[in-house]
C-alpha cells in the first residue's frame, strides 16, 4: 500500500516538474535541441569542441538557438551577420539600461 501512494507520488512530481520545465514561454523563442525536465539542453552540450555541436546545431536548427538548463535561458548566435543584427542594431531592445532623455535637465530647470 505505502509502496503504491509512494509511485503515484513520484510519478506525478515527474510529471509536474516535466510540463513545467517544457511549457513554453509566451516570448517566441528560437529552436533548439529537447530539453529534459530540470536539466534543459545542458547534458547534450559536451565538454569539449563545443562550438563543434554548435555549428552542427546551425545546420539543424538555423542561426539562432535557444538552450536551457537549471532554469537559464542560451541562445547561441551561430552568424557573425545575425550577432551584428541583434547585438548592434537592436541592441536598445535587448538593454535593461534606462533611456535617456534627449534634452538635458537644465534646460527644463533653467540655469542654476
Amino acid at each position: 500500500m505505502h509502496g503504491s501512494l509512494a509511485t503515484i507520488i513520484l510519478v506525478a512530481t515527474i510529471y509536474v516538474v516535466h510540463r513545467l520545465s517544457c511549457t513554453p514561454s509566451p516570448a517566441k523563442l528560437p529552436p533548439g535541441p529537447y530539453r529534459w525536465p530540470l536539466f534543459g539542453s545542458l547534458l547534450q552540450i559536451p565538454r569539449r569542441y563545443q562550438w563543434l555541436k554548435f555549428s552542427e546545431w546551425a545546420k539543424t536548427y538555423g542561426n539562432l538557438v535557444y538552450l536551457n538548463g537549471f532554469g537559464q535561458s542560451i541562445v547561441i548566435i551561430n552568424s557573425a551577420k545575425v550577432a551584428r543584427e541583434l547585438l548592434d542594431y537592436r541592441s536598445s531592445i535587448y538593454s535593461n539600461r534606462p533611456k535617456f532623455v534627449s534634452e538635458p535637465i537644465w534646460h527644463v530647470l533653467g540655469p542654476l
